[in-house]
């Protein structure tokens, strides 16, 4: 017989690996419309001073047809089953038969967001030794929060982002060749919604929950709502008769909610940096620059990855801070230099 290293047919699709598998992930569909966006800006500039302009500028920005990522339009873990029946044992790989071993995710191109911004800004220039730029921009940011519920989509549109933020910058011309400069940054922290894991209560297949009235991130959270949410939780799910805990329609346990004592919704967030800069000149012609530089000087935390699971005992508790990039708002660090000019 002859040997074959390859298939004589490579452009034979009559048979893929999905009706092998009966499953698959990151599939697209054949209508995949390209995403797009319509933007809208509005401006005012007036000059106060002879060295000082203000603007002020709103913005208007939304995204349709944003990929909201990997979606199982076979529901393969729903109560009432699978869109495509399950293989049977003899079905499993036969590439013949119409049936399904799990999920089968598709990109949907659905997602859409909408933005709205006032930014403010003061530039005064570089007069009398001294010039700042001071920005201030109120945000406006909804989207869609992940996909909690298949039977509706965008059940989670809320907003997202901080909704303030204000960064003030300036230069000082010191005596004695001496300049100083500066960069203060501060926002707030974003919206925040807690979540229970692992419970499946309409049996769409997906295993997270949200506590009564959450259904959307709250960018005002107190202590005082989730602690009425939590008892509206256990009032809605009591203990059975025999003492046992109530069961979704998965036969998974729902549990009561107990918040531990201390825990955050976030933080917001801060950082100064600092640069001080000596000169040296020689002849006229050769200039030494010297420099030190320190970020987040106040060595702010700027905790982040706040965990939402109330069923976790990572609730509240930050994972992550801002990364160590310089001007980033990391972890305190300090930088020395110089330069040479002629």
């Amino acid at each position: 017989t002859e040997a074959r290293l390859a298939n004589p047919n490579p452009n034979d699709l009559s048979v893929r690996n999905i009706n092998i598998t009966k499953q698959g992930t990151d599939l697209f569909q054949n209508l995949y419309p390209a995403s797009y966006s319509r933007h809208m800006s509005l401006g005012v500039q007036r000059q106060v001073f002879s060295d000082l302009v203000v603007t002020a500028d709103f913005v208007y920005r939304h995204f349709y047809n944003q990929e909201i990522g990997a979606i199982d339009y076979n529901r393969f873990n729903r109560v009432q089953g699978p869109v495509i029946p399950r293989c049977t044992s003899a079905q499993a790989s036969n590439p013949a038969v119409n049936c399904s071993n799990g999920p089968i995710e598709f990109r949907a191109p659905v997602g859409r967001t909408d933005y709205k911004a006032l930014l403010v800004k003061a530039e005064k220039r570089f007069a009398k030794r001294y010039q700042f730029t001071v920005s201030y921009a109120m945000a406006r940011q909804y989207g869609l929060n992940g996909i909690n519920n298949l039977d509706r989509w965008f059940e989670g549109w809320g907003p997202q982002g901080g909704r303030h933020n204000l960064n003030v910058s300036g230069i000082v011309d010191l005596p004695y060749r001496v300049q100083a400069s500066f960069i203060s940054s501060i926002g707030t922290r974003g919206p925040y919604r807690p979540s229970v894991t692992g419970v499946d209560l309409d049996g769409d297949g997906l295993d997270t929950a949200f506590l009564p009235g959450w259904i959307v991130p709250d960018r005002k959270p107190t202590r005082e709502k989730l602690e009425a949410a939590v008892a509206a939780w256990n009032s809605a799910y009591p203990d059975l008769p025999n003492g046992q805990r109530p069961r979704t329609s998965r036969n998974q346990v729902i549990p009561r909610l107990t918040l531990p004592a201390t825990y955050s919704f976030g933080e917001n967030f801060f950082s100064q940096d600092l640069r001080l800069t000596k000169s040296f000149l020689f002849r006229e012609r050769y200039k030494l620059a010297v420099f030190g530089e320190a970020f987040n000087l106040f060595n702010v935390a700027n905790l982040g990855g706040i965990g939402s699971s109330v069923n976790s005992a990572g609730f509240g508790v930050p994972t992550s801070r801002a990364g160590q990039v310089f001007g980033s708002g990391g972890p305190r660090a300090f930088q020395l230099g110089a330069r040479f000019s002629f």
